[in-house]
């Protein structure tokens, strides 16, 4: 049985700028490779904006995951392109935060972008 959310609470905002957000470990960040998206051979999985849009792009469920050492993160669109939109926490009795939730659908993301 899932744990119970007794709180949803607004912790920040994710701004978009290639129509895909990624989730990672922040250490990890100097691991990311700069280059452009190719249309050559693929680098699935890499650390990179390349692997990004190709894992993002290439899946039925417009997700998916990127290698980065032993660590993997995760790479989604985000269903309406750039903006910026909020990031949710769902807290537990305990006060733990269980979930992140990335409002794409926000209604005041075409207001924000003006």
């Amino acid at each position: 049985m899932p744990e119970q959310i007794v709180r949803r609470s607004q912790i920040g905002e994710v701004g978009v700028d290639t129509g895909q957000v990624i989730i990672c470990d922040p250490a990890n960040i100097d691991s990311w490779v700069d280059h452009e998206y190719s249309d050559g051979p693929g680098r699935t999985h890499e650390f990179s904006y390349d692997g990004a849009c190709r894992e993002s792009g290439s899946r039925p469920d417009r997700g998916g995951w990127l290698k980065i050492g032993s660590t993997y993160c995760t790479v989604a669109e985000s269903g309406y392109g750039d903006g910026v939109y909020p990031v949710y926490a769902d807290y537990n009795r305990g006060g733990h935060i269980v979930r992140l939730v990335i409002d794409f659908s926000d209604c005041e993301k075409e207001t924000r972008e003006e």
